[in-house]
């Protein structure tokens, strides 16, 4: 006779994380809005192996979930784009954003066509952030065209060589190059550099399993100084620290999510996880949350990260982001700050 195998003990942390994949396939399903014989047909799986997944009879493979994660949000972005009337009155609210940083009309942005070079000055809404002095130069891939603003000088030089030049590829290593060396001779470098994402509806989030803190203005102020959370908080007087979301568990904070009231369109999302605490999507769970919660006070959220960032731009779009312009901006040599814009 056959002895009979004794199931395999579960490692220390397999057991959070196996009940972790079992509420992301949840959160994933219901996104779609379906059931779970509407998502098995859909997705083609066996109705029997969702219902055990969901139930935790049996463990989500990890590389199934991010697979079915990955066409989940691909279909659904398809459905997003093509009837969502949310995406289409926050894409107006964003054009209206960018023309207020890009020193144009809205008009210009709506109906006109090739890149735009504008003289900068300063517009009253306009995003902000750590302003050491007025702009040289900004520069953004929007909609299929490039945006220019900065001093007279250096705009009619670069509208000499760019007005031709297609958005999708400028930010190439060669049109840098070039531009840096250009920008040099004005005492000038290239700070920043980033892809930048929004969202405009809200997505579900599951975290049973943690403590979650929403934060307002007063309560932020606790954080002033600590080193943990200088992604979420940045205590920047022209963009003040408006929200932010904790996650904790034994009462230790694992994470933290904040938002930046960068103009009074847009507040931008920043993330920090402990190095311990990495690894359980805490960095994805707490920018929904902010997400939400941002949405439901009538701003549009954005986040903005570095081009190899990979994890930062996975988490945008896990969380219900989609990449919406790049940016770049010239500093004064010297003048370089982390993690903030100078405009």
């Amino acid at each position: 006779m056959k002895k009979e195998e004794k199931p395999r003990e579960e490692m220390p942390g397999e057991k959070d994380q196996r009940k972790e994949k079992q509420r992301e396939l949840i959160e994933i399903r219901r996104l779609t809005g379906m059931n779970r014989k509407e998502f098995a047909l859909e997705y083609d799986i066996p109705y029997q192996t969702i219902t055990d997944w969901e139930l935790g009879h049996r463990r989500v493979p990890k590389y199934f979930l991010r697979l079915l994660r990955y066409k989940v949000m691909l279909e659904e972005g398809r459905r997003f784009d093509a009837v969502s009337p949310a995406q289409a009155a926050g894409m107006k609210e964003v054009r209206r954003q960018m023309s207020l940083d890009y020193c144009c009309s809205l008009k210009d942005l709506e109906e006109g066509s090739g890149n735009l070079f504008t003289e900068y000055h300063p517009m009253e809404g306009r995003r902000r952030f750590n302003e050491k002095e007025e702009t040289f130069l900004k520069i953004a891939s929007f909609k299929g065209r490039l945006l220019f603003t900065g001093r007279p000088d250096i705009i009619r030089e670069l509208q000499g060589r760019y007005a031709q030049t297609e958005a999708a590829w400028f930010m190439e290593p060669g049109n840098m190059r070039e531009l840096n060396e250009l920008t040099g001779r004005y005492g000038y470098r290239i700070s920043h550099l980033h892809p930048f994402y929004v969202a405009f509806e809200q997505t579900p989030a599951v975290y049973d399993q943690y403590e979650v803190r929403l934060l307002e203005r007063a309560d932020i102020e606790e954080f002033r100084g600590d080193s943990r959370f200088t992604n979420a908080f940045s205590f920047q007087p022209a963009a003040p620290d408006e929200i932010g979301i904790s996650a904790s568990k034994d009462g230790r904070i694992l994470a933290m999510a904040g938002a930046s009231g960068d103009s009074p369109l847009m507040w931008q999302i920043g993330i920090d996880v402990v190095p311990e605490a990495r690894g359980l999507h805490l960095g994805r769970l707490l920018v929904t949350l902010l997400k939400n919660e941002i949405l439901k006070r009538g701003r549009i959220p954005y986040y903005g990260t570095a081009f190899s960032h990979i994890l930062s731009q996975n988490i945008a779009i896990d969380s219900g982001f989609r990449a919406c312009w790049t940016e770049l901006v010239a500093s004064k040599t010297g003048d370089f700050t982390e993690n903030q814009h100078s405009e």
